[in-house]
């Protein structure tokens, strides 16, 4: 197979060229990271693509423009690379085709760490596509950084010279298309001031609102009771902030989502992250829709690679006129496959989540690694109707708890690092390890994991029910003399497994009561 790779290991741009605005040292070999100190930069090998670095060491994320790769015509269809920077959406890595058209967008999540992307567009094999990084941000966390891309082609360099004197063209195009998007959305809001000015408009059943593609950036919606702390979900699908230690800071815990993996007949299995964007090996969906009714919201995913439909319906009890029934520590996850085709799907849900008690907010994991980590647990615990992984921490309160209802669930207290558990998964369709861990080492924690087979029958539907809960006393509130400590929630339940417990026994009649 024909493989073009840029790896910038030869300590410049390997054919590359910046387009558009200025940068400085853009093939950079910074050795260690600027916001944990101490820590190795995560890169692949020496050099890497950075629209921030200085050539006197220093970073200025002022800076702003467009480089573009050499143009590659791909003779199969995946193309992977590792992406870092900003989550914003002027800062972001596109696979466009010649005429310029963004068929696929990769971010980093506002973190030095360079997720592994993987895309799969069998639908461009034989066609000529191109690589842009796009920086047009300028405020924190205003850069991209890029490393290790890899395609299944070979470079065109006769087109690539093509496609440069193309450019001025298409950023006349895109300014041009900015400028009608500009005055469209005037008029809107225009329309929008004098529908506030009227009362049959104000007082109407309103509609709920489908967001999609970039929409999507600005979504954070947060599950967990009243007086309990929060998981931030955002637009595409994943639980991105996490405020349930009482930190104001919210910490980032990578290793946490909701996969699929399907096979309909002969075929070979599917593995997908339910959310839009890739998690490590995970790969997202191809396009997720999300609607939102607090304190309910919904993602609608869907991949021309999966031959079923996945909706996730995400929510924390909420009970008008009742303190307790709306303040579980909790989140649930209700996750929907339908299968449209013709013939029997086998399906594998996979939840998977880090125990992340003890983390300082301040750091993001590595993986498994932060220097906060160490001594913290995990078990499988078996009821009937419900399987959980127990987290708890030795010399720290608090515990977790990842829980799926239903039988045939397969449990594991310690799948590995999420590229270990995703070829588990794969293969399998479950993962594997113990059902209980000693505590782990200083620096590193463990991931738990639960999967859910299903079957699917031609036209049919199922759901599986997977929860997160939490319980952390002692959490202290404000200062001064506004100070207070603990949660409401310590006097109703002993633990997180508690929580999951009664949220099992009850969960038909909160979901009622609270639709």
């Amino acid at each position: 197979m024909d493989r073009v790779r840029f790896d910038f290991e030869t300590g410049d741009l390997q054919g590359w060229q910046v387009m558009e605005g200025r940068f400085g040292a853009l093939v950079s070999d910074r050795a260690m990271c600027r916001n944990t100190p101490g820590q190795l930069y995560p890169k692949e090998g020496r050099y890497y693509l950075s629209t921030t670095e200085l050539a006197d060491g220093g970073f200025d994320d002022g800076m702003t423009g467009v480089i573009e790769s050499p143009v590659v015509r791909l003779t199969g269809p995946v193309v992977t690379l590792h992406v870092g920077g900003g989550a914003h959406p002027e800062t972001y890595v596109a696979l466009c085709t010649e005429d310029g058209v963004e068929r696929k967008v990769a971010r980093g999540a506002n973190s030095e760490t360079m997720q592994r992307i993987r895309w799969e567009v069998p639908e461009l094999v034989g066609t000529r596509v191109f690589l842009s990084v796009v920086d047009r941000h300028t405020g924190s966390w205003g850069h991209v950084t890029l490393d290790a891309v890899e395609l299944q082609g070979v470079l065109d360099l006769e087109a690539t010279q093509r496609l440069r004197q193309t450019y001025e063209a298409r950023k006349a195009a895109r300014l041009k298309a900015q400028e009608a998007e500009a005055q469209a959305r005037a008029r809107r809001r225009g329309e929008h001031r004098k529908q506030l000015r009227d009362p049959a408009y104000l007082f109407a059943q309103g509609q709920s609102r489908v967001y999609s593609g970039e929409t999507l950036e600005a979504i954070a919606m947060p599950v967990g009771g009243i007086g309990t702390g929060c998981i931030q979900m955002d637009g595409h699908g994943r639980p991105a902030l996490w405020q349930i230690f009482g930190n104001y800071h919210a910490a980032r815990i990578r290793d946490s989502l909701l996969g699929i993996r399907c096979k309909v007949g002969a075929s070979r299995p599917v593995v997908r992250a339910l959310q839009d964007i890739g998690t490590g090996p995970f790969q997202g969906m191809r396009t997720a829709r999300f609607r939102g009714e607090y304190p309910f919201g919904w993602w609608s995913f869907r991949d021309p690679a999966v031959p079923v439909e996945a909706e996730l319906e995400v929510f924390s009890p909420l009970v008008p006129g009742n303190a307790r029934d709306s303040a579980f520590p909790a989140a649930v996850f209700r996750v929907t496959i339908r299968n449209r085709g013709s013939k029997p799907a086998t399906v594998h849900l996979l939840a998977l989540q880090q125990n992340a008690l003890g983390l300082n907010p301040a750091e993001e994991p590595a993986g498994r690694e932060a220097p906060s980590y160490g001594g913290n647990r995990c078990r499988v615990v078996r009821e009937p109707g419900l399987t959980m992984a127990a987290m708890s921490r030795e010399g720290y309160p608090g515990t977790m708890a990842l829980a799926a209802l239903g039988g045939h669930v397969a449990a594991s207290a310690d799948c590995g690092s999420l590229d270990t558990a995703h070829q588990s998964f794969a293969e399998t369709g479950t993962v594997g390890g113990p059902t209980e861990t000693p505590p782990s080492p200083k620096g590193r924690t463990f991931n738990a994991a639960l999967t859910v087979p299903l079957r699917l029958e031609a036209g049919e539907s199922r759901t599986q029910v997977f929860l997160i809960a939490w319980h952390v006393p002692g959490q202290v509130h404000g200062e001064g003399k506004w100070q207070s400590e603990g949660c409401m929630y310590e006097n109703w339940w002993p633990d997180a497994l508690a929580v999951a417990r009664e949220l099992k026994r009850r969960l038909p009649e909160l979901l009622l009561r609270t639709q």
